[in-house]
C-alpha cells in the first residue's frame, strides 16, 4: 500500500502554517482535535511529511 501516504490522505492539508519554517513537503494531519503544547495557549495539528503515513488513512471523510 505505497499509496496510502499523508498527501493523499482526506484529512492532510498540503501547507504547514502553524510550523517554525514553512516546508514544501509537510502538511498538517488533521485527522484527530489539535493538541495545546503546555508552553503555546493555542492548540497545533501535528505537521507531517508528504510520504509519512499512519493507520488512519482515508481517502474520504466519514459521513457525519
Amino acid at each position: 500500500m505505497s499509496h496510502a501516504v499523508c498527501n493523499s490522505c482526506a484529512y492532510y492539508e498540503d501547507h504547514a502554517v502553524q510550523a517554525a519554517a514553512q516546508l514544501s513537503d509537510a502538511g498538517l494531519c488533521r485527522v484527530n482535535p489539535p493538541v495545546a503544547p503546555k508552553e503555546e495557549g493555542r492548540g497545533v495539528w501535528p505537521t507531517v511529511q508528504k510520504t509519512d503515513w499512519c493507520g488512519k488513512y482515508a481517502t474520504l471523510f466519514a459521513a457525519e
